[in-house]
């Protein structure tokens, strides 16, 4: 078995989600592969998390092994396996985006992050703000003490449980890189 492209733990995901039009999926989806359907319908999540004890092919770069991040995400299928297609992804430091940007392709940008987490009795606050100049959007939540992963056959699960990244790479041929991770309760 190859070593994934990236390890990585993540904590205090923030995930909504929203059903798109065919006709923009389709103008998102990367050569080799297809747009996935949950219930006949497209759909693009923005996600908000921290990453933690990052890797890539197994290096840790000083610096760059805890950050938060937010993206956007098509969800596509390659090679039958559930995949995503990032659309944009924010971090707060110029050099991984720059980085990413240069030697694999992704959509990085440098931008505002904030995050905050709050205990409230038995439940959970968490806070992020984000920009690609200044805080201009914010997804917040309140949750209780329960935690589970979600039941293969549910929306949760098919939203968060891929493996997979694809892109369109030099001269339009499909570059795909797979992310390790447990899974997410």
């Amino acid at each position: 078995m190859t070593r994934p492209f990236l390890t990585a733990h993540w904590r205090d995901l923030l995930l909504v989600s929203f059903a798109v039009p065919d006709r923009l999926a389709a103008a998102l989806v990367p050569p080799g592969c297809v747009a996935d359907r949950w219930q006949d319908r497209c759909y693009v999540s923005l996600v908000a998390l921290w990453m933690e004890r990052v890797r890539v092919r197994g290096w840790a770069v000083p610096g760059l092994t805890t950050y938060p991040q937010v993206n956007l995400r098509l969800y596509v299928r390659h090679a039958d396996r559930a995949a995503v297609r990032f659309i944009r992804e924010i971090v707060p430091s110029r050099l991984l985006a720059a980085a990413a940007r240069w030697r694999y392709g992704e959509p990085f940008r440098a931008g505002y992050i904030r995050s905050r987490r709050t205990m409230e009795g038995d439940g959970i606050h968490m806070r992020y703000q984000f920009g690609l100049d200044r805080p201009r959007a914010r997804l917040e939540v309140h949750g209780g003490p329960v935690r589970s992963v979600p039941d293969a056959a549910s929306f949760a699960h098919w939203l968060k449980e891929r493996s997979r990244g694809c892109r369109a790479g030099r001269a339009g041929r499909l570059r795909t890189f797979d992310v390790a991770h447990p899974p997410w309760a």
